[in-house]
């Protein structure tokens, strides 16, 4: 059930602006959990793409583990 606001009242005006600011930055961490970054291998220096979570080097299949701890 989508919540209603009356947007005549301040306090809900307010509301509001927090329930949208906290939906996209929800969007936008889901959106950055799932992307792949180009980066160093910080154990051999090749050039790989990871992803959040437990990757492993495609040269020296050294595992690297991303924690994407994000606060915006």
């Amino acid at each position: 059930m989508s919540k209603t606001y009356n947007l005549g009242n301040p306090s809900d005006m307010k509301r509001l602006s927090r329930d949208l600011e906290q939906k996209a930055m929800n969007i936008a961490r889901a959106k950055v959990s799932t992307m792949n970054f180009d980066h160093k291998c910080p154990h051999c220096g090749s050039a790989i793409q990871i992803h959040s979570g437990l990757n492993f080097c495609p040269v020296c299949q050294k595992q690297i583990n991303v924690d994407l701890d994000i606060h915006f």
